[in-house]
């Protein structure tokens, strides 16, 4: 991809952003916070890029500007970020693409790797598509949930009645955590965020992505970063739970290391 169609890109992304905060009001915020979200997550995906050397700087850093579209009108139309309570925003972000003729002129495999990247980046589990798309779906999927923790680490930290409502999905703070959840985290596996009852089981399922990951180098990303530490902060400090996060950190830790 040339640097030209990443501004064309940037560009029109910028535009379509500015024709929802126009509109969203009382929404603003929340929508403001997706739009910074999706400008971190190109930096992420141009970090990678460099570290990792296989992939085009320029169509990492579109996929990573483009991945979240679909929020956009997910948002205004639900007011929820929920898929389950309304539509998968990766497949509605496929059709934002597609309906205001974004990749039109893109080479055809530049292309094919954008709609795969944005389709499946928020699927529960990795699609079976050509490998040249696949290495760019696991790419965006490790750059979205490094951004993804800072925002929760900085929404959990805030006091209750001033987190935003669609970040926290709804769930407030209260005792324990479901034993499904944890164990889950304990198992090395993705806990299932419909088991969450509240923000504990949330911080289970997030720091539970950590068996989700692809590429050490974003392991160490994640590990410089230290968002994962202050979600994990806000656990009850008891024994299960403790040995199962530091299990997850200690997994993390040598995923960065490539071991494993």
């Amino acid at each position: 991809m040339r640097d030209s169609e990443l501004a064309r890109i940037e560009a029109w992304f910028g535009r379509f952003v500015a024709g929802y905060l126009s509109e969203a009001y009382e929404d603003r915020a929340t929508l403001e916070l997706k739009h910074a979200h999706s400008l971190r997550v190109a930096d992420n995906m141009s970090a990678l890029a460099v570290s990792l050397g296989w992939a085009d700087p320029f169509l990492a850093r579109s996929i990573g500007v483009l991945h979240d579209a679909g929020r956009f009108p997910q948002y205004k139309k639900y007011r929820t970020f929920t898929d389950s309570l309304s539509q998968s925003h990766g497949r509605l972000g496929v059709h934002v693409l597609r309906e205001n003729g974004v990749l039109h002129g893109l080479a055809p495999m530049d292309s094919a790797i954008i709609i795969a990247a944005v389709k499946y980046h928020n699927t529960l589990a990795l699609p079976m598509v050509e490998e040249g798309e696949l290495r760019y779906v696991k790419l965006i999927r490790d750059a979205d949930k490094l951004d993804v923790w800072r925002v929760l680490a900085d929404h959990y930290e805030k006091a209750e009645a001033d987190r935003l409502e669609a970040v926290g999905l709804g769930l407030g703070e209260s005792p324990g955590i479901s034993p499904e959840s944890l164990a889950c985290l304990r198992e090395g596996r993705v806990a299932n965020h419909a088991l969450a009852r509240n923000s504990n089981d949330m911080r289970i399922h997030y720091l539970s992505w950590v068996y989700d990951m692809n590429y050490p180098a974003s392991c160490r990303l994640a590990l410089e970063a230290g968002d994962l530490r202050r979600i994990a902060s806000g656990l009850p400090d008891v024994p299960d739970v403790s040995s199962a996060v530091e299990k997850a950190f200690g997994d993390l830790q040598r995923l960065a290391e490539g071991i494993g």
